[in-house]
């Protein structure tokens, strides 16, 4: 058949959005125990979703609907961007959902950080 002829494409994504760290000083010890600049992540993670995450994961749901099962794809989405996903841009998540409900693409182990320990 034509398809049994054709070259099958496997595209694996990592996605990681790592938290950004306040500027934290020796004078803020015991004052302030919040290391994570919230204003920051939030703003970058709503500029790469915009940007990024949302047309690309239209873009695929646009090839899967034309190529079938001959183009699949993978994640590998890191615990700290599902959970500013979840808390600033939950569309994001969404369209992740979406994209992996079918038979064309997986999810791949990933650690929560991203670290490299």
């Amino acid at each position: 058949s034509k398809h049994s002829l054709m070259a099958k494409i496997l595209l694996c994504f990592q996605v990681h959005q790592p938290f950004r760290l306040t500027d934290y000083t020796f004078f803020n010890i015991g004052k302030n125990h919040l290391y994570e600049n919230q204003n920051l992540n939030k703003a970058i993670l709503e500029k790469v979703s915009l940007q990024a995450y949302l047309p690309m994961n239209a873009l695929l749901a646009k090839l899967v609907k034309k190529h079938g099962e001959l183009f699949k794809f993978q994640f590998g989405i890191s615990g700290v961007a599902l959970e500013q996903f979840l808390a600033y841009k939950p569309e994001v998540v969404q369209s992740f959902q979406s994209l992996l409900s079918g038979s064309h693409s997986d999810i791949l182990a990933e650690t929560y950080y991203h670290s490299l320990a």
